[in-house]
């Protein structure tokens, strides 16, 4: 996934202290590659933090997918937190994760690694992860590796035309919408489930227009018999009646 890191924002609430940026800590991948979580961590992706005021709370990263095509399908890590919390689109709690110590039963003195895979309950374009435990409280901790994986996230131009009709009808109505209402209507249009509802939604109107297309038509070509019908049988007792004319001029001529 060459250049997908470049449409990721990424920001965090403690400051980095080892000269590094935070997307060296990154590798993006989709759910169908074969990486092992160790293979997210190298030198130069060891990222150092230091909590620069307690008011800040626990080390938190947020990511947002600036790229409409994809969405985040999970975010593993290997740091020296060992408890993980994740969080939605609107901050809204997830789950929360215990890591796996990669060195159990070493000394506890020594640096302690952890390793956890974090899936979203529902993809989406943005998450954060809070790092609720590190050892001993220190007010410094280490990501040795960040791996985000992606999933396409595609929308039918049916699709992309019920979310313009829908805003349309906002901007019509001219009534101001709350942030909570423009939230709520963010987190729908992110969701890969409003976009499977809306194609699925999509077919079935598309059904249900051939369906009363094809009964128009029949109900069309029914009423055309029956003006047909009806038009011959006028005919018929137009031809009658002149049959029935001739017939009486002929018996008066022979008489």
């Amino acid at each position: 996934m060459e250049g997908i890191l470049d449409e990721i924002n990424i920001t965090y609430n403690w400051k980095i202290i080892n000269e590094k940026k935070i997307k060296n800590a990154v590798t993006v991948f989709n759910p169908s590659s074969s990486i092992e979580i160790d293979e997210i961590v190298s030198l130069d992706s060891c990222i150092a933090f230091s909590q620069q005021d307690e008011a800040t709370g626990p080390l938190e990263i947020f990511i947002d997918v600036v790229n409409p095509g994809h969405v985040i399908k999970g975010v593993w890590l290997v740091s020296e937190a060992k408890i993980l919390e994740v969080f939605g689109r609107l901050g809204e709690y997830e789950s929360t994760t215990n890591a796996v110590n990669t060195l159990e039963g070493e000394d506890d003195d020594e640096m302690q690694v952890y390793r956890a895979k974090l899936p979203l309950r529902t993809p989406s374009r943005k998450c954060s992860i809070r790092f609720a435990g590190v050892t001993n409280g220190k007010k410094e901790m280490w990501l040795l590796g960040m791996g985000i994986v992606l999933e396409p996230c595609v929308s039918s131009p049916e699709v992309e035309s019920l979310a313009k009709r829908v805003e349309s009808i906002l901007q019509d109505s001219k009534v101001p919408l709350s942030k909570s209402a423009e939230n709520f209507k963010a987190v729908v249009f992110s969701q890969p489930s409003f976009h499977q509802n809306a194609e699925q939604e999509t077919k079935i109107s598309i059904s249900k227009q051939l369906q009363q297309f094809e009964v128009n038509m029949m109900n069309h070509i029914d009423m055309r018999f029956k003006q047909m019908e009806e038009m011959i049988e006028k005919i018929n007792r137009r031809l009658d009646g002149i049959t029935e004319s001739c017939r009486d001029s002929n018996d008066t001529l022979q008489s």
